[in-house]
């Protein structure tokens, strides 16, 4: 890791002293959730400290770099950084928060941070589609020129030559390598290399440079990534492009509009785990299942309105699965961690009600069973899985509670996730 990185776990506090970057901290937390509370993309806490919250990746606030990691995704023999930051990237590039390859990442060793990582593949596979085939494109332009080219634009002519007849304002089309693309591609490569970064990559950027020595240097803005349109000219081009804009402006695109000197790509862990079991049952199962939504909305706590001004409720459950047999099973993922010391684990109460409203409302009246999973990580690798069932007498609502063990390489060893999850939708194996 850089000497300028702090690594930080989910809600782990600082160790020192962060006097320089605290009131921006404090900026972002207001602009971005409107509070200081622990919703931040990082909290303030006593002596100038800061502490992590759910968000997980990198954020740069003035010169600090600071690298928040889920500990959820370490491993008992292995519980390296670099362990951590491969699964990460996995299920990141899983839901397509990340378009980088599966392969790359199986290839990282020991990495140094999610930011290095990042840009190391991002150069790598540019450097390699310019070698390959420096892609060009058509630029369209509007000029009055001495010769008749392209399109005739009426209008423009008759306003601009109408006491010229030797001038013609026309549009065309150059075909050319100083295009959009190309130019979003140098100013990513201009802006990496001046971060603090490997040899190995800062040498892989210098290549890209070289290459790209003749496009046209442009100050790019974030609308601008809008009008990239793909084709079968440069189709090939579109994963490195969604790596360039999210190097170039990160994925907090309300950082954008705030006066201070910050950049984040940081994913919260909450969305990010219920995404990833949606996306993973969605592919592994997907002859088993005839519907699966997430999530899952269109119901109400009320069925109709109660009064003027007043909200019916919407519930909103994280996965919705309608097996070919009908039957219907509801997933609720919740991304904190039992507590074997604690009543209830610590399952909070709330969380129970709203389970019983979605078996109230999204089950037929007259289903003999219905089923509900509150789906939890494992966090301590010395806590067996928890299978608890919870029966409201008269509803004939089950709640189930169950972890779910993310301890161990992802990539290589999907099938053990495949094998667990298979075994909380109640399915039998090879059926």
């Amino acid at each position: 890791m850089k000497n300028n990185t702090i690594q930080l776990f989910e809600y782990e506090k600082s160790k020192k002293s962060l006097p320089k970057i605290v009131g921006n901290v404090r900026k972002l937390n207001k602009s971005l959730f409107k509070n200081d509370g622990e919703t931040g993309l990082l909290n303030l806490v006593s002596n100038n400290r800061i502490k992590a919250g759910r968000y997980v990746g990198i954020i740069q606030v003035g010169k600090q770099t600071i690298e928040v990691l889920p500990k959820v995704l370490s491993n008992l023999d292995d519980n390296s950084s670099s362990f951590i930051r491969k699964n990460l990237l996995f299920m990141l590039s899983y839901i397509n928060k990340l378009d980088i390859k599966e392969t790359d990442i199986a290839k990282l060793k020991k990495t140094t941070d999610l930011f290095e990582i990042i840009i190391h593949l991002f150069a790598k596979n540019l450097l390699e589609l310019l070698k390959k085939d420096f892609v060009k494109n058509y630029n369209q332009y509007e000029n009055n020129n001495n010769f008749l080219k392209g399109k005739l634009l009426i209008a423009k002519q008759i306003k601009l030559n109408f006491y010229n007849a030797s001038k013609f304002y026309c549009r065309y089309d150059i075909f050319t390598e100083n295009h959009l693309l190309n130019q979003i591609f140098k100013a990513t490569v201009s802006k990496l290399l001046k971060f603090n970064v490997t040899n190995q990559t800062y040498k892989l950027l210098s290549n890209c440079a070289f290459i790209l020595q003749d496009i046209q240097i442009k100050k790019i803005f974030f609308q601008d990534c809008n009008k990239i349109k793909f084709n079968r000219l440069n189709w090939q081009y579109k994963t490195i492009f969604n790596l360039a804009k999210l190097l170039l402006f990160g994925n907090s695109t309300e950082l954008l509009s705030l006066n201070i000197d910050s950049y984040s790509i940081m994913f919260d862990m909450n969305k990010l785990f219920e995404e990833f079991i949606g996306e993973f049952i969605r592919r592994k199962f997907k002859e088993k299942i005839q519907e699966i939504k997430t999530p899952k909305a269109n119901e109400y706590v009320f069925s109709k309105p109660v009064a003027d001004n007043f909200t019916r409720f919407q519930l909103q459950p994280d996965i919705f699965i309608k097996f070919n047999d009908e039957k219907i099973l509801i997933i609720d993922t919740k991304y904190k961690e039992l507590k074997q010391d604690k009543i209830s684990y610590g399952i909070s109460q709330s969380d129970i009600y709203q389970m019983v409203m979605y078996g109230l409302r999204y089950f037929d009246v007259k289903e003999e069973k219905k089923e509900i999973i509150l789906l939890y990580p494992q966090y301590d690798f010395s806590v067996n899985n928890q299978n608890i069932e919870l029966e409201t007498e008269k509803e004939k609502i089950i709640i189930k509670i169950k972890t779910i063990n993310l301890h161990y390489d992802l990539i290589i060893e999907k099938n053990i996730l495949k094998d667990e999850l298979q075994k909380i939708l109640n399915f039998q194996k090879n059926s």
